[in-house]
């Protein structure tokens, strides 16, 4: 199976720690759609999410997964749909590709970990990281918690 992904997964470190074996097939842009902190976890905080915005393209990678990792992504991708994102992808794929998003909804009282914004930006230039920071919706407060880090999967 093909997925899109977009944030904490695109790092190797903390992608090991959820699939086995997984293989990057290429970069790739999801046009129609934004990087937005919203998307709550078990542990209480928020997540990335893509959610649908016309003028906006998130940067990413398509890794192929084995069908033995599958069960061990959707248990971290709880509460999460995954979507067909083929059509919406450049470069356009030549198989079925899926990302995982949840709904666009609101959770005023929940933080961001600064680990988690760290292990999604960790091996991007600085410039990547400043534009990848400028286009992701961040509307809640972030935690510092980098000499102590709180995230499950960090890299």
């Amino acid at each position: 199976m093909y997925i899109f992904f977009y944030g904490s997964l695109i790092n190797l470190k903390s992608r090991e720690q959820t699939l086995k074996t997984s293989k990057v097939v290429s970069k790739a842009k999801l046009e129609g759609y934004q990087r937005k902190m919203n998307a709550p976890y078990k542990d209480g905080y928020l997540y990335l999410n893509i959610v649908p915005r016309s003028d906006s393209v998130v940067d990413g990678v398509v890794i192929k997964i084995s069908d033995k990792d599958l069960p061990f992504l959707e248990l971290r991708e709880k509460g999460s749909a995954k979507v067909d994102v083929s059509k919406q992808l450049a470069p356009k794929p030549n198989f079925p590709v899926y990302a995982y998003l949840q709904e666009d909804k609101k959770f005023p009282k929940m933080k961001i970990l600064q680990s988690y914004i760290n292990t999604c930006t960790n091996g991007l230039s600085e410039k990547e990281k400043t534009q990848w920071l400028k286009t992701t919706i961040i509307g809640n407060d972030v935690i510092d918690d980098t000499g102590n880090p709180i995230y499950e999967f960090p890299a």
